[in-house]
């Protein structure tokens, strides 16, 4: 009679462990991205990397100093221009 109650539980244990791990390994899914398409076309071209990096350096330094609102634009080598806010 032992026997069945402790494979049950264990059984009940196994389940919600596969639950478990269904729900984790689904939310940290390495399929998902956690760059936005807009930024890893930026970080593709070298001269836009640079000047994005530029960019939130300025909007740090804006942080830093008090600014209520940071505010940076820049521009693409395709001419498009981008503004960063916090």
């Amino acid at each position: 009679m032992r026997q069945p109650l402790i494979n049950r539980i264990m059984n009940t244990f196994r389940q919600i462990f596969t639950a478990l791990s269904n729900v984790v390994g689904s939310y940290f899914d390495s399929d998902m991205d956690a760059m936005r398409p807009k930024v890893k076309e930026i970080y593709s071209n070298p001269k836009d990397r640079e000047e994005f990096q530029k960019a939130l350096d300025n909007l740090r330094q804006q942080e830093m100093s008090g600014s209520k609102k940071p505010k940076v634009t820049f521009k693409l080598s395709n001419d498009e221009e981008i503004t960063l806010t916090t």
